[in-house]
């Protein structure tokens, strides 16, 4: 008898796992276009090594 198969979860991907932030939104005009810059920070989960390759 076999086991069903495992569903993969939110996490496994990496999308479920917050990485950034931004803050301070401004518009601005580059080339004759506007668009909007933010400052980010990046989490320390950002920073961690996945052996899986996300």
């Amino acid at each position: 008898m076999t086991s069903p198969p495992q569903s993969r979860g939110r996490s496994d991907d990496g999308l479920g796992k917050r990485v950034a932030r931004a803050e301070n939104f401004r518009m601005d005009q580059r080339d004759g276009r506007k668009i909007v810059r933010a400052d980010t920070f990046l989490t320390e989960t950002a920073m961690k090594h996945n052996a899986t390759g996300g």
